[in-house]
């Protein structure tokens, strides 16, 4: 039931609805185009990507947020959505993270700054980034989606700024 929405689940429950929602588990998006809510699921997912990430093709070279700690470094961008991607992390890198959680500790010790989509002041991202003197700056909104593993950044925490170099 968990991939179904609220105003799905009338009773009685619609025998179509279970094998939509089968098809959901497998490989689905849901979004809302600004007046209704709409699903894509099975081979058609893979297409909807494909278009999104074509429009999605503008070179940004500056991101603004908010300042969470304030500080000046310049490293090499790691993205990191799970734990299976700390692998990938070297001190001195500069953590790029949706938002982080405390099993992220380590690897925001090894951090040169802290950069995160989402996030307030009193976020996990900005207090552990106090605690640690670690530049960093919170709700870029799409950090994540533009900047790339092995990108080197200049991040200026005094002003909110992360510049891309090329």
């Amino acid at each position: 039931m968990i991939f179904a929405s609220p105003d799905e689940l009338a009773i009685p429950i619609d025998p179509d609805l279970l094998a939509k929602l089968q098809q959901r588990k497998k490989k689905c998006i849901h979004y809302f185009d600004g007046s209704e809510s709409h699903y894509v699921t099975g081979i058609e997912v893979d297409s909807f990507m494909h278009d999104i990430v074509k429009q999605k093709k503008v070179d940004v070279e500056r991101l603004y947020g908010r300042v969470a700690n304030p500080g000046k470094v310049e490293g090499i961008a790691r993205v990191l959505f799970t734990k299976d991607d700390f692998l990938k992390f070297k001190k001195g890198d500069i953590l790029v993270a949706p938002c982080t959680r405390p099993e992220f500790l380590p690897i925001m010790e090894k951090a040169a700054a802290i950069l995160t989509d989402e996030g307030g002041i009193t976020s996990h991202a900005a207090i552990i980034s106090r605690e640690l003197g670690k530049p960093c700056i919170i709700g870029l909104q799409h950090a994540t989606d533009d900047i790339k593993d092995g990108m080197h950044l200049l991040v200026n925490a005094n002003h909110g700024i992360v510049e891309i170099k090329k």
